[in-house]
């Protein structure tokens, strides 16, 4: 079996030679605001990441992230949800939750070499609402 590993793949290897590496969901006509996997400047990775689709009567009324810091100490609970301009959004800003937890890069490359995933992306999808004709 072939497992992707994005920790690897995304940060170490560095393909897009960027300074941070976002990720979105879409569904029909929506789109989810961007989360950051990986921040080079800061040195952080978020490998955390669950998106809520809001579907009513089978059409998808948007797209929202959930609050990541479940995962984490509250130390560990950063900002990490932006706009598709690059800016910093808040939960006041858009309605919903804004924050992620991080595992530093140091950290990461450790657990990478010890074997583990912890670091690689862990994308979630979650749907919440009703189907066609109204089914659950």
């Amino acid at each position: 079996m072939f497992t992707l590993s994005a920790f690897k793949s995304i940060v170490q290897d560095d393909p897009f030679n960027s300074n941070a590496t976002h990720i979105f969901a879409s569904s029909q006509s929506s789109v989810s605001f961007l989360r950051r996997y990986y921040d080079a400047t800061t040195q952080q990775v978020f490998p955390y990441l669950t998106a809520v689709i809001d579907v009513k009567d089978g059409t998808v009324q948007g797209i929202a992230w959930d609050d990541a810091c479940i995962f984490c100490k509250l130390s560990r609970c950063l900002p990490n949800t932006y706009d598709f301009v690059g800016n910093i959004t808040t939960r006041e800003d858009i309605s919903q939750p804004t924050d992620g937890c991080y595992i530093s890069r140091d950290e990461c490359v450790a657990l990478h070499a010890g074997g583990s995933d912890e670091c690689d992306l862990k994308l979630f999808v979650v749907w919440t609402g009703t189907g066609v004709g109204g089914t659950a």
